[in-house]
């Protein structure tokens, strides 16, 4: 650990905090204000973790620090944004256990309804997604931010 001397004086500690930080905030991540979460409190800040998708540098940032060390028996959720077939989740997940990690649950953000949940569930993980995509093509086809072609062009895809 590095420590900084502030203008006051008093030293402080400078580390991968200070980096995580920094991404979380200039990627909008970390907001300051009056926001009322999930429990019905009323906090003077939110974290959005959901943005660092849009900012690739800051991403990188965090899951550098993130990935960390593997410890023999240690519990990981396994992240990624989508799911398709399920094959590079398993290629990753093989990897982790083959360092001695325990991963029972996967959390992507989109499931692309391609069976990838399914192939890995019938190995015993359990897949979690934020979404699927016929929901997402849904409600940007109800919000007219694509049009009904698109739409069924996704339809038809997922289909096959």
């Amino acid at each position: 650990m590095l420590y900084t001397k502030l203008n006051s004086g008093i030293f402080r500690m400078s580390s991968i905090t200070d980096r995580l930080a920094e991404a979380l905030f200039l990627s909008g991540c970390v907001k300051f204000g009056e926001y009322r979460i999930k429990s019905g409190a009323l906090s003077p800040y939110y974290i959005d973790l959901a943005r660092l998708l849009s900012v690739p540098k800051e991403l990188c940032i965090v899951t550098e620090i993130a990935g960390g060390e593997v410890n023999k028996g240690e519990n990981i959720l396994f992240f990624d944004d989508v799911i398709s077939e399920g094959l590079s989740k398993l290629e990753g997940i093989k990897l982790l256990e083959q360092l001695g990690a325990k991963i029972e649950h996967l959390m992507v953000v989109i499931d692309r309804e391609q069976g990838g949940k399914e192939n890995l569930e019938k190995l015993g993980y359990r897949v979690h997604a934020l979404a699927q995509i016929s929901d997402l093509v849904n409600a940007l086809a109800e919000s007219r931010r694509i049009s009904n072609e698109q739409a069924e062009a996704v339809f038809s895809y997922i289909k096959k």
